[in-house]
């Protein structure tokens, strides 16, 4: 299964667009590797619930989820709820951390 990468923008974001025969992936490229769609090709299905408004907002780490678009998936590591980091005072964020941070990415030779 041949498989391409490359670069879109969606909405106001950059984005790769990862597609072989059966599924074309959209992921934003700049800020926790959202999956924006998984998109079925052989029974035009998109899987994934699509974004109402017409921008992303930027989050900044211990926001809160809910205040943000909910469409496609986003990590939620270590946790989903905000707490605490087991027998210690350390604060977890309300879906983690990773979500809300700038991730920093490379393709090379189409991976």
């Amino acid at each position: 299964m041949n498989t391409s990468i490359s670069h879109d923008n969606y909405l106001n974001m950059n984005i790769y667009v990862i597609e072989n025969d059966k599924l074309i992936v959209k992921v934003l490229k700049d800020f926790g590797a959202k999956i924006l769609s998984i998109y079925h090709k052989e029974t035009d299905y998109e899987l994934l619930f699509q974004p109402t408004k017409n921008e992303y907002k930027i989050p900044k780490l211990g926001d809160s989820f809910e205040e943000y678009d909910t469409s496609g998936v986003d990590e939620m590591l270590p946790t989903i709820d905000p707490g605490f980091y087991p027998n210690s005072y350390v604060k977890l964020n309300d879906h983690g951390g990773v979500w809300a941070q700038k991730w920093e990415n490379d393709i090379n030779d189409n991976t």
